[in-house]
């Protein structure tokens, strides 16, 4: 999470570090050995490297290790936060944005459980795809879902965090 003159906009949302966006978050080799005496197990990733796997160990509303935390963490910027930042939104906005999407995940949660082993964006993801591949009665059973899973996966690809779009600054692994 990034400070900025907005201060309590990072610290309001924390998703990056939940696991609401992310699987994982690479880290070096240096803040590995840092990291894994603080209790944040550090894995290698095929393919990918050293990783943390999300939602972090070390964010309980906060991030606990705020001071260790790897540059991935520091540097990591979504795109509410970069339009903050740039001026092209204000925080109150912002703040809105962030409790929609704290709202539409937590009524997801009631139907889509977060199963903590991949991002909850990936979850609803999956679970919108089954239902688009369900019978016609299947689908209509569960519009209520799609709908808002479908809203919750729009509003972070626009606002947050777009899977194909931000390749560059993406820390985690992907699959289509």
């Amino acid at each position: 999470m990034t400070a900025n003159s907005n201060g309590s906009v990072c610290l309001d949302c924390g998703m990056c570090c939940n696991g609401t966006f992310l699987d994982y978050a690479a880290v070096t080799g240096e803040e590995a050995t840092v990291l894994e005496p603080l209790g944040l197990p550090v894995k290698v990733i095929d393919g990918l490297g050293l990783r943390i796997q999300l939602p972090c160990r070390k964010f309980d509303g906060c991030c606990t290790i705020y001071a260790d935390r790897p540059a991935v963490c520091r540097n990591f910027q979504c795109r509410l936060l970069k339009s903050l930042d740039k001026r092209r939104i204000e925080a109150g906005y912002a703040l809105q944005r962030i409790q929609l999407l704290k709202a539409l995940k937590a009524e997801l949660q009631q139907v889509i459980p977060d199963q903590k082993e991949k991002s909850y964006f990936r979850e609803v993801r999956d679970f919108v795809l089954d239902i688009e591949k369900g019978s016609p009665e299947y689908r209509r059973e569960h519009a209520k879902t799609l709908m808002i899973g479908t809203r919750f996966m729009n509003l972070i690809n626009e606002d947050f965090f777009h899977m194909q779009d931000d390749a560059d600054d993406r820390t985690e692994s992907v699959s289509p």
